[in-house]
């Protein structure tokens, strides 16, 4: 079942509950309102896709009750025309509560749509909520026993707690497929008490893509000869000719098995509304920027990947996603049926591969993704070594660092005297040699060299003359 935002709650009531109502005893009734198109004009083009409730009176002690929403047609302006759509419900809580609509209801705009509840009601309890009034005559205040009436004729004065929210877009798909040609098949049950024989049952294909308001017959078939011979419960499998579906966008399969005498009529009609899905999903990753030197990541780094399905029509809803996979360093691909995922990254390589990409519900795979990071978290390794020589009658220490990274490479070695940078040498190494003219001032002094790679990692090595040297 698919849900949409609600741009609108149409309702009679002011949004309070005082209290609730039930029938004498145990068994059903139903109870309604009544939308005219004096609401239901400015929101042609839309459709109804939710029914809200408040179970019960608020102070009352919660409860389980089970019930269906009965949505009609226009009738006259005291009973509603034929049933529509119909939604099972259950809930407990003596509170607010929201049914989305398996199949939603289009909105023409000069018509009637009665939204009715029918509770399945216990002895004792209080369904239908109401608010404080005043009636809105003709409209907030409908029940049925043995025929529709209103409240008001018993001297209530209040609307009932029932609300219809209107969403933009046609009806949802109860099924999404691919382009291509599909097998057109039904089952139809007798599940009357008498053997039914030599009945026809008619196929049609509409496509809501060209004139999404009142749809274009696209495909016609019938079977004959049907008998259900066995009542109660025979059922028969029907074949129609297939159809190819080309274009990306919304059609309805409609069935119907006449028969000239039924109780229930409206169980010979059958409707599936198809969503054709040839667009894939579309997603994006977000990551921070390096954290190291020169574009490199020094340390692990979060990787967010989002995706979302098209629509496949405005305001119809594209399949949805299924999932979100990720490949890192050409290895294998790890799967995620969400819509957002966090990973770490936390491998060590110039140029590290991460490829990207989403799947939808009938298999629409998008175009790959791919991008590279730099990301080295080893330090470098060094070492130093020291010698004296005497050049023109002055003493001089000459040190010799050798560094190396097997990663992002080296960049430079910093030499530092009592904490106070001394002198930089760049460049790759490994060799990198600092000399100094020697004095008896230096012999209390700490050097200090460090080594950096280009992403900014270091390693030091920390010389102390007055410990390692004699005079």
């Amino acid at each position: 079942m698919n849900s949409r935002d609600i741009d609108e709650w149409l309702h009679f009531d002011n949004g309070e509950n005082v209290g609730a109502l039930s029938i004498s005893g145990q068994g059903t009734f139903e109870y309604a309102i009544r939308l005219t198109p004096d609401e239901l004009e400015p929101w042609k083009g839309y459709s109804i896709t939710s029914v809200k409730r408040h179970h019960g009176w608020k102070d009352s002690p919660p409860f389980l009750m089970e019930g269906t929403v009965n949505i009609y047609g226009e009738g006259t302006s005291n009973s509603p025309g034929d049933l529509i759509t119909k939604e099972h419900f259950e809930c407990y809580e003596t509170d607010w509560h929201n049914i989305v609509l398996s199949k939603s209801v289009p909105i023409f705009g000069n018509q009637d749509i009665w939204i009715s509840i029918k509770p399945n009601q216990q002895n004792g309890i209080f369904p239908a909520g109401f608010d404080s009034g005043p009636y809105i005559a003709g409209k907030g205040d409908w029940v049925y026993l043995s025929s529709w009436i209103e409240t008001s004729i018993y001297g209530y004065s209040y609307n009932w707690n029932l609300w219809a929210g209107i969403s933009e877009g046609g009806t949802f798909p109860e099924v999404y497929i691919q382009p291509g040609t599909e097998d057109i098949e039904a089952l139809v049950e007798n599940i009357g008490t008498f053997p039914e024989f030599d009945l026809t049952c008619y196929s049609e294909i509409y496509e809501y893509i060209t004139d999404p308001e009142n749809g274009t017959l696209i495909y016609e078939d019938n079977i004959t000869d049907i008998d259900l011979d066995i009542p109660l419960g025979g059922t028969e499998l029907l074949a129609f000719d297939d159809y190819t579906f080309t274009m990306e966008g919304v059609y309805s399969l409609n069935l119907d098995i006449p028969l000239g005498i039924d109780d229930y009529p409206e169980n010979n009609l059958e409707e599936l509304i198809i969503g054709v899905d040839d667009t894939p999903p579309i997603s994006w990753h977000e990551i921070d920027p390096p954290n190291g030197d020169n574009g490199w990541y020094n340390s692990p780094v979060e990787l967010t990947v989002c995706a979302y399905d098209p629509d496949i029509a405005p305001g119809i809803p594209g399949s949805g996603l299924y999932k979100i996979c990720i490949r890192v360093n050409g290895g294998s691909s790890q799967c995620y049926e969400v819509d957002c995922i966090t990973i770490l990254i936390d491998s060590d390589q110039d140029n590290l591969p991460i490829e990207y990409w989403a799947i939808d519900n009938v298999g629409n795979e998008e175009t790959h993704h791919t991008f590279t990071i730099d990301m080295d978290q080893k330090n470098p390794i060094m070492d130093v070594e020291w010698e004296t020589f005497i050049q023109d009658g002055s003493w001089y220490v000459k040190f010799t660092c050798t560094a190396t990274d097997t990663m992002s490479s080296m960049d430079r070695i910093e030499m530092y005297i009592d904490d106070e940078l001394h002198e930089t040498i760049t460049g790759p190494g490994p060799s990198y040699e600092f000399t100094i003219k020697w004095s008896k001032d230096l012999k209390t002094s700490t050097f200090k060299f460090v080594a950096f790679d280009r992403a900014g990692n270091s390693a030091s090595v920390i010389i102390n003359f007055l410990k390692d040297f004699h005079y």
